[in-house]
């Protein structure tokens, strides 16, 4: 299946004949983009002494919400041209 995407292209292979593909496919790719954010793109989780399971829980979550809410304000200054 071949697909269009912000005018690239993007090829995926599947065994599967519907669509549904795409959509799997859409939510694995928002997976990627936040951990790559959060690991080497501005965040840099992987460079925390922190250990302990529940101290990174902890920043991971706040870092998902700081992740969310960069990405909501960047695509509202884009709609509104302010930047």
């Amino acid at each position: 299946m071949v697909a269009a995407l912000a005018g690239e292209l993007l090829i995926l292979g599947s065994l599967q004949a519907d669509r549904q593909i795409f959509q799997v496919y859409q939510k694995r790719w928002g997976i990627e983009t936040l951990f790559r954010a959060l690991k080497t793109q501005g965040f840099t989780l992987e460079n925390t002494a922190i250990y302990e399971a529940r101290k990174v829980e902890k920043l991971l979550f706040l870092l998902s919400l700081a992740f969310v809410w960069a990405y909501k304000t960047g695509r509202w200054l884009n709609e509104e041209k302010t930047y």
